[in-house]
């Protein structure tokens, strides 16, 4: 269920298909057979030419198979809560995106922060993020279009000394 709230902000409650920046702390996990929803609720706050605020509180639906007993075998379907606050924007051609998350229960946190524009006829982008266990991924990307018909890329990708960057139910989750 959606409202629009006096036309300055929004708010949603049910289970909602969540995807914030470059996807790997918080994503629909679009590349796999079990896509990934959010149960919760979230109000979004539209600044026009600022930039939009959502603040949420969900919990991950992880899915999962039960066997004869009904007993869970695979996932958890209540999943631990999580709140977030996600903040968007346009700032003199810049895209900027910053996504905080708490994990529900401990006392950790998963931050992102996303960065992506023009200069001098060039894209470049960099997505840099936190996982709930201090693990990080960065990347950055640099494109030149060269004409019409080709362009020039380059990207790297790196990852923290254990590279076991991995948040559950993401684009990032080290499935498929």
């Amino acid at each position: 269920a959606s409202t629009d709230l006096f036309g300055m902000a929004s708010m949603t409650i049910g289970r909602q298909a969540l995807s914030y920046g470059s996807g790997a702390l918080m994503s629909t996990n679009d590349w796999s057979a079990d896509r990934t929803t959010w149960d919760g609720m979230s109000f979004g706050l539209g600044l026009s030419d600022m930039a939009d605020i959502t603040i949420g509180y969900h919990a991950q639906n992880l899915g999962g198979t039960t066997d004869e007993a009904g007993v869970f075998t695979a996932g958890d379907v209540d999943g631990s809560g999580n709140m977030h606050v996600n903040v968007a924007g346009e700032f003199s051609g810049w895209n900027v995106n910053v996504l905080y998350m708490t994990d529900e229960g401990t006392d950790d946190a998963a931050t992102g922060i996303d960065i992506s524009g023009a200069l001098m006829g060039a894209t470049i982008s960099a997505s840099m993020n936190t996982d709930f266990d201090g693990d990080e991924m960065t990347s950055y990307d640099l494109a030149y279009a060269v004409n019409d018909d080709m362009s020039v890329s380059i990207g790297m990708a790196s990852y923290g000394d254990d590279a076991g960057f991995n948040m559950a139910g993401t684009n990032m989750d080290g499935s498929w």
